[in-house]
């Protein structure tokens, strides 16, 4: 006599395989729309025009309107100054190979005002010179909106680089609404 055919147990493999396989499709979906997308179409904004990095360290007020209007546009065609700040906050959080134009970046979070104090805040601490200077300019063209990041232009001034204290100073002294001396 034969024993009948058993059905065998339903184990909880299968299911953990499907579920982790659901999750990790979700997850790649979630970083694709939550920072690829968003990095590149920031990138595309950025890539034109292209003046010379020292020329986006002159002051806004010295910029002519057909000069700065590419750059107001960038903020307008990124979603307007609050969602622009977080676009190139993400942005400037990625690898230079993937963002090459951190410099147009931190330019035109000065354009969006206080919604990108947080963004120039970080981008204070970089390891790049450059970048740290831009930061630093960006703030002081935000002016008193820019007042939440005293605390870490006062810690720039003991910064390594002469160029970075001397920019801190000159911030300080643009948020403090303190006249520069000539």
């Amino acid at each position: 006599m034969t024993e009948p055919a058993t059905k065998p147990l339903r184990t909880w493999r299968p299911m953990a395989a499907w579920t982790a396989g659901i999750l990790l499709a979700l997850g790649l979906v979630w970083f694709v729309g939550a920072v690829v997308a968003p990095v590149w179409q920031t990138d595309k904004v950025l890539r034109d025009p292209r003046p010379h990095p020292e020329r986006l360290l002159v002051p806004y007020e010295r910029w002519s309107s057909s000069e700065l209007k590419p750059y107001v546009e960038a903020v307008n065609s990124l979603g307007g100054p609050e969602t622009a700040s977080n676009r190139l906050s993400v942005y400037l959080r990625t690898p230079r190979r993937i963002a090459p134009h951190k410099e147009k970046a931190i330019f035109i979070l000065g354009l969006c005002g206080p919604n990108a104090v947080p963004a120039l805040r970080r981008a204070i601490q970089d390891t790049d010179e450059g970048l740290r200077c831009q930061a630093i300019w960006a703030l002081s063209q935000i002016g008193a909106g820019a007042q939440p990041a005293v605390a870490d232009l006062q810690q720039a001034l003991g910064d390594e680089s002469d160029r970075v204290r001397s920019f801190a100073a000159e911030a300080l002294k643009k948020i403090r609404g303190e006249e520069a001396k000539p």
